[in-house]
């Protein structure tokens, strides 16, 4: 038995509930609102109904424990981190960039903004911080280091895409409450207002909001589920969001934050594609037959990427924490199997480096 395991459950039974507000209120004219709650589109839960104790004993037994990178931890590190070479951005003179900020976390620069998506700077994607999942790969950037951000955009509650540490520092950061806006899917508002957060959207799928005269964000559905606690499963929406930015030359990004595979993707391609740049998960998908509800392998991004006429993606959700037994560096490997099968080139779905940052093909101009 792991007494890593053992640690993890106790750490986690130390967070109990994350209660969802009542406002905004459940429609039950929507098929994916529930008494209480959500489901995803096809009317199931992301996590397959898997028991939760039985899941917690599963990864204390050590059924979920990773196999170490090919070329060992240290020199995987070393090669997964990137010199950072952010540009403010109202130096980037009419084009785009995009930071990978390791695991699921992205920094869009476009018209003008800084928007970030899914950031973790902690050092353990946990509820503690004596266990749980810990990073694998040292930060390439530190909050300090980040302009100033315009959003926040977060896909679910879990603790790998919403993380209460670095959320409050980036609102410390800030210095200003009202500067700062939250993107976050329903239900999911109570909890940043409650960490000093004053500009709070809540959107459900396929809700569409203003950010400013150029850009806008639409909540899209994912396949998935949320979770902090034992006794709020899907009290909180999961989501992924759509920028779309209007201009001479527009320019439209998907982040899917953490999602299984489903048609939601084909419909998410008919209403707004072809996308630009579709940041898609690439990890944490083994075994299958536990993982493949809630998490897409390789080859099922490859099919995301068909699904929603994307130009170019970029893989996300890999080699920062073991969360699953593949390989830290094992995704990538995966992913140019189903690239070539599918006579993709990998210019067109690639992979970055921790802090890594590159300019997109747009020129964004005021109207």
């Amino acid at each position: 038995m792991r007494l890593r395991g053992f640690k993890f459950i106790g750490g986690f039974a130390t967070i109990l509930i994350l209660t969802a507000c009542a406002s905004p209120s459940l429609d039950p004219s929507k098929p994916h609102h529930r008494s209480g709650g959500f489901v995803n589109s096809d009317g199931t839960s992301g996590d397959g109904d898997k028991n939760f104790f039985s899941t917690m004993w599963k990864f204390a037994s050590g059924e979920f424990t990773a196999k170490p990178p090919t070329i060992g931890y240290e020199a995987f590190e070393a090669n997964s981190l990137a010199a950072p070479n952010l540009l403010p951005a109202d130096a980037l003179s009419g084009a785009a960039a995009l930071t990978w900020l390791g695991h699921a976390g992205v920094l869009l620069q476009i018209s003008g903004l800084n928007l970030i998506f899914d950031p973790i700077f902690n050092d353990r994607a946990s509820p503690v911080t004596f266990a749980g999942p810990k990073r694998k790969v040292k930060l390439a950037l530190s909050i300090d280091d980040l302009p100033a951000i315009d959003a926040i955009f977060i896909s679910h509650s879990h603790y790998d895409h919403l993380d209460e540490k670095t959320i409050v520092s980036l609102l410390k950061k800030s210095k200003d409450s009202e500067k700062l806006c939250a993107y976050v899917p329903l239900r999911m508002g109570r909890w940043f207002r409650a960490r000093g957060y004053t500009c709070v959207h809540e959107l459900d799928w396929w809700d569409r909001l203003q950010i400013n005269d150029q850009v806008s964000v639409t909540a899209t559905p994912s396949h998935h589920w949320s979770r902090r606690g034992f006794f709020d499963k899907n009290e909180i929406l999961w989501a992924g969001f759509l920028i779309d930015v209007i201009g001479a030359r527009p320019f439209r990004f998907i982040h899917l934050g953490d999602t299984g595979y489903s048609q939601d993707f084909t419909e998410i391609g008919r209403r707004f594609g072809p996308i630009d740049l579709a940041a898609i998960p690439i990890g944490a998908y083994e075994p299958r037959d536990f993982m493949g509800t809630a998490h897409v392998s390789p080859k099922e991004a490859v099919q995301i990427m068909k699904d929603l006429q994307a130009k170019s993606a970029l893989g996300i959700h890999w080699g920062t924490f073991e969360l699953t037994r593949e390989s830290l560096d094992q995704p990538p490997k995966d992913l140019a199997i189903a690239l070539t099968a599918a006579s993709i080139s990998p210019e067109n779905f690639f992979v970055l480096k921790h802090g890594e940052t590159i300019k997109l093909a747009t020129e964004v101009q005021e109207k």
